[in-house]
């Protein structure tokens, strides 16, 4: 309910493609391809299919 509420009281905008360019060039090291990192697990040394 609440939630409904502030989604009708706050217009937020859509950020354009530049802005998301924008974004992902700044913040690059957060967008790891083919690194799992879960805080507080080391994965290093796992047998698993899933770990490589």
């Amino acid at each position: 309910m609440i939630e409904q509420m502030l989604d009708q009281a706050v217009a937020a905008p859509e950020p354009t493609e530049s802005e998301y360019r924008r974004y992902y060039e700044a913040n690059k090291s957060q967008f790891v391809i083919g690194q799992a990192r879960i805080e507080g697990v080391a994965l290093e040394g796992v047998d698993s299919p899933l770990v490589q």
